[in-house]
């Protein structure tokens, strides 16, 4: 920069006749005015730092940052709608309409040699399905279901060939079909060896098809019917599961206790531990 400077005073003086010492002054004084301006660019340059190193104190932004921000305009309000009217229009004017004429009375009618016309009456309404989540209460059992029963054609088999049957038609998904065995089990052989066996998987036909308050009275039967019965400790922890679905948790929690106090090394009593409050 200095030598350009010096360069240029150099050719102007040349153009207008100054002299080396002229051109030599002239240096002399561009370079004190390059130096001061120097020294003025350092101390503003830490006039700036001492500011910012302020600012940043104060929890605020830098200025050079501040400055260099550009800000958003913030969004016009947004002009509210006219809202629609509420006012319906109005109805096109119509021609009044006759009445109908009155019915005669079925006297009149008959006197006309005429029949009265038949009075047809309004079937009632259904009765409104419970609330979802309400569980009929123990005094309200549901509506008996209708035993399934052998076809007329059929012919009965032996005990143990029943039984057979009846599994096996479980085990293969025939639910509707192993209904139809077993509850016949039960109802022609009641006093066979097996009858509490077939009992409990009849509760487990409609356990299986999520009939829970029709499982719970075959469980609960068997119980009752066959306390000795080797599927007692089963049908008490079925029992206690329907229970527990339908909403008896009180009752549930009997039950496994139950089960727990006079079954204790069971399988079914372990199983039970989870329903006890």
């Amino acid at each position: 920069m200095l030598v350009a400077c010096a360069a240029a005073a150099a050719g102007c003086a040349r153009k207008i006749g100054y002299g080396k010492d002229d051109v030599a002054r002239q240096v002399g004084y561009l370079r004190q005015d390059v130096q001061a301006l120097q020294e003025q660019c350092a101390a503003l340059k830490e006039q700036q730092k001492a500011l910012a190193a302020e600012v940043r104190s104060l929890g605020g932004e830098p200025p050079q940052r501040a400055e260099a921000r550009v800000e958003a305009p913030p969004p016009a309000p947004a002009q509210p709608e006219t809202p629609p009217s509420s006012a319906p229009p109005a109805p096109a004017p119509q021609a009044p309409q006759p009445p109908p004429p009155a019915p005669a009375p079925p006297e009149a009618a008959r006197a006309a040699g005429g029949t009265a016309p038949a009075v047809l009456e309004q079937p009632a309404p259904p009765p409104s399905p419970p609330a979802p989540g309400l569980v009929p209460e123990a005094s309200t059992p549901p509506a008996p279901r209708p035993e399934p029963t052998l076809r007329a054609d059929e012919t009965l088999p032996a005990p143990n060939d029943l039984y057979k049957e009846a599994f096996g038609t479980m085990q293969r998904g025939e639910i509707t079909r192993a209904e139809v065995l077993f509850s016949e089990f039960v109802r022609v052989y009641p006093e066979h060896d097996l009858a509490d066996n077939a009992q409990y998987w009849l509760g487990e036909c409609f356990y299986g098809q999520k009939e829970y308050a029709h499982a719970l009275n075959l469980f609960k039967h068997l119980v009752e019917r066959f306390p000795q019965g080797n599927k007692v400790p089963d049908a008490l922890y079925k029992q206690a599961l329907c229970e527990k679905v339908l909403g008896r948790g009180d009752e549930a929690a009997r039950t496994a206790r139950r089960l727990r106090e006079e079954y204790p090394t069971t399988e079914a009593a372990q199983k039970g531990m989870c329903l006890i409050k």
